[in-house]
């Protein structure tokens, strides 16, 4: 993690921040605290540059998973890896699905956190058969959500980051 840290810092802000929303597992969670707690940009900036990335990148990861994925599981470790992660996802979504349908792909977004994000509601969105339209609609309405909760939370807890930050930075290298 601190290689691709280092290697964003030559990266021009707005760039570094969309490139830490694409990124599985940090998505908007990593990317909107890094972007109002690590870079001068403005609130408004931060946000729309990690939705936009996430929102750029969505039809790619839901068409990719139609093609890429029957490619990929014909090496075996893909398969064996594509198995553990789909059982995961399965399980992480039955609740959310079996009551609320595709919107439960928002309630799955919406909630920042590990394995909550974009990437696992693709995933989802694949394995229970959810057309573009409806993915795109819940992944688009819970990122927006997801991005406020974010936001509401760095801004309110910005001192205790920005020092857990500075202190990080004290750290020999």
């Amino acid at each position: 993690m601190e290689a691709f840290l280092n290697w964003l810092e030559g990266v021009p802000p707005l760039l570094r921040i969309a490139l830490i929303s694409i990124t599985p597992t940090l998505e908007l969670s990593g990317s909107i605290p890094y972007g109002l707690l690590a870079t001068k940009l403005q609130a408004w900036q931060v946000v729309s540059a990690a939705l936009l990335a996430n929102w750029l990148v969505s039809p790619l990861a839901y068409l990719f998973m139609s093609g890429g994925v029957s490619l990929l599981r014909r090496m075996r470790w893909f398969e064996k890896l594509w198995d553990w992660y789909e059982a995961r996802v399965r399980e992480k979504l039955h609740k959310p699905m079996e009551r609320w349908g595709h919107w439960g792909l928002l309630v799955l977004v919406a909630i920042p956190g590990p394995g909550s994000g974009l990437y696992t509601a693709t995933i989802g969105a694949y394995l229970l058969g959810i057309n573009l339209r409806h993915y795109l609609m819940a992944v688009i309405i819970g990122q927006i959500i997801a991005a406020a909760l974010v936001t509401i939370a760095v801004m309110s807890g910005s001192e205790a980051f920005r020092w857990m930050i500075e202190q990080r930075a004290l750290e020999p290298h």
